[in-house]
């Protein structure tokens, strides 16, 4: 389990994604070490900063969570990843369950996406 972790959050909604590095600042043993808006720019984030974790939105222009979540895990094998995003429930469930990474509503309480991040479980 990682006591110290390294994030990048990505997501569109740069409320939301502002909230969520805010957040998840604040929590012990945390360092937000970038943010992105898009697949394409998390992953020139996450070549810049080398985080140990990414938070990932799934729904988003461009490059989406999916691609990226694929796109890490080739360049990035041991990188945590968690995906947080509005359709954990919905009609693309068959691709969310295709993605092998823990999958969390936004609504999910910051130290449920620390837990999954940190161990690998979705709390």
């Amino acid at each position: 389990m990682l006591q110290h972790v390294r994030l990048v959050v990505v997501d569109d909604d740069h409320d939301f994604r502002m909230l969520l590095v805010t957040l998840l600042s604040a929590a012990d043993g945390v360092e937000v070490v970038g943010d992105a808006a898009d697949g394409h720019e998390a992953l020139e984030v996450v070549e810049r900063t080398g985080p140990d974790g990414v938070v990932v939105d799934l729904l988003m222009p461009g490059m989406d969570g999916f691609e990226l979540i694929d796109r890490l895990r080739e360049r990035w094998p041991a990188m945590r990843l968690v995906a947080n995003s509005a359709i954990a429930t919905t009609t693309r469930a068959g691709d969310v369950s295709r993605l092998g990474v823990p999958v969390l509503p936004k609504s999910s309480d910051p130290d449920v996406l620390l837990a999954a991040l940190r161990d690998g479980t979705e709390g």
